[in-house]
């Protein structure tokens, strides 16, 4: 678990010294079209008690309707020792200033043994250009649950524009 951790990190830190687009690039048409995988950890917390869970893994897609909004979905699989989860949502994605992406949405989670639930995803990451096409994107998400129960899914996304 520690050096799947710090994998994330050390990919996370590298993404913050790759380039972000200038204001001529901003202005450019973009791909209508992301497709990226994204690997990472979650915390679950339920009443004041936190529980790691050892890895986040999915796949989203974007459709860009203008440069500022997409909409788009995310399927993600949480998982530990002792719970796993999927998760799929119905995403908005805001593109508010230069590489910056806010995601909102509804989904239902798929716990393992229990009943679904209704989830709503809160997130933001920044999507760093590589080598044209290709993004790197550092990811920090919250997912809301009922009774309190909030998932921390963070990480990296490595995703295609087409």
């Amino acid at each position: 678990m520690r050096g799947f951790l710090a994998t994330t990190v050390m990919l996370g830190c590298l993404a913050l010294v790759l380039p972000g687009r200038s204001a001529a690039q901003e202005t450019e048409h973009e791909a209508a079209h992301h497709l990226a995988v994204f690997i990472g950890g979650a915390t679950e917390t339920k009443r004041d008690k936190a529980k790691d869970l050892d890895i986040a893994v999915g796949v989203d897609y974007e459709y860009r309707l203008t440069p500022m909004w997409g909409v788009g979905g995310m399927v993600e699989y949480t998982g530990g020792e002792t719970e796993r989860n999927i998760v799929a949502l119905a995403l908005v994605n805001w593109h508010p200033w230069r590489d910056l992406r806010i995601v909102v949405g509804p989904g239902i989670e798929f716990p393992e043994g229990h009943e679904n639930e209704f989830v709503f995803r809160i997130g933001a990451g920044w999507e760093f250009p590589v080598g044209g096409a290709f993004s790197l994107t550092p990811e920090f998400n919250a997912d809301f649950l009922k009774e309190g129960k909030i998932t921390y899914v963070y990480g990296v996304a490595v995703g295609i524009g087409f």
